[in-house]
């Protein structure tokens, strides 16, 4: 099953136009990328985002990319999953707009509202996907 959800991970990796260097990265290392303003860092230089990461994946979701943001409502960190059940996966991602050089697509994820973890939940949401970039729309 595992296998299965981190080729579909990929699929969705690609749709979101990231590079083949994180692409890959994520298939061949389970590396994670943590996407903010202007760029992405490996998610493992940040402790606690790691620790939700596992706690998805204990529940048998996988995490390919997280972004994270500043909301008026509190510290965001959004883990882009893929659940277990291929059920659940026909509502993963759609395209939403495309403009020129951005796509906006709604996304399954869980997120982790650092400031307010009550806030904390899964669901959808929309992600700008610029130049090799995600960046959550709020």
């Amino acid at each position: 099953m595992r296998k299965r959800q981190k080729i579909k991970a990929v699929e969705l990796m690609c749709q979101l136009e990231l590079s083949e260097e994180i692409i890959n990265d994520f298939f061949n290392n389970d590396k994670i990328y943590i996407f903010e303003e202007y760029g992405g860092y490996p998610a493992e230089e940040n402790e606690e985002v790691v620790s939700k990461i596992k706690e998805q994946q204990e529940q048998g979701s996988i995490v390919y990319a997280v972004t994270h943001e500043i909301a008026p409502f509190g510290e965001l960190y959004d883990l882009l999953v893929v659940p277990k059940y291929e059920e659940d996966w026909e509502y993963l991602m759609r395209k939403t707009h495309i403009l020129p050089n951005k796509t906006i697509m709604t996304v399954l994820a869980y997120v982790w509202n650092k400031t307010d973890e009550v806030r904390s939940e899964p669901g959808h949401i929309a992600v700008e996907c610029s130049w090799n970039n995600l960046r959550r729309l709020i």
